[in-house]
């Protein structure tokens, strides 16, 4: 049986873990700016997802900085955290979160990263964080299936 594990070493190559840690630096550094300027720009591409989350973000913005840095911890065990994201992928579609959502989600992630990192990302970090993000939607569950 293929495990979430095989499917991203298939996808990765073994020197993007690096890579992967590096482009984090910036989040572990300060995880609540990096969600605040997510969520800014998540709320610039897709308006009509402000309603999904509380009006308060300071907690939404945090989490999502800290669940990177968790996810960047288990890129060696990836099955260890694949439960993880099953779950958080269960509470995603009750909170109505469809592929248009995932898409954009994964557009402004990279698009963040990148510019939080500058010149540190490049063509390579790009290809390593999109196959993560892959994965990543995917270990989520079978109700979410990104592009």
């Amino acid at each position: 049986m293929t495990t979430p594990s095989d499917l991203y070493r298939q996808a990765l190559e073994a020197t993007d873990t690096p890579i992967l840690r590096r482009t984090l630096e910036p989040v572990a550094a300060d995880p609540a700016r990096f969600g605040r300027m997510f969520y800014e720009r998540l709320f610039e591409r897709a308006p009509s997802v402000r309603d999904m989350f509380p009006a308060n973000l300071a907690s939404q913005e945090l989490k999502l900085g800290e669940t990177l840095l968790v996810l960047s911890g288990h890129l060696d065990d990836l099955d260890g955290v694949a439960p993880v994201l099953r779950g958080l992928g269960q509470r995603h579609h009750r909170y109505g979160a469809t592929q248009m959502h995932y898409d954009v989600v994964g557009k402004v992630l990279i698009e963040v990263l990148a510019e939080v990192n500058g010149a540190g990302f490049d063509a390579r970090a790009r290809q390593a964080w999109l196959s993560l993000y892959r994965w990543t939607v995917q270990a989520m569950g079978p109700e979410v299936d990104a592009a």
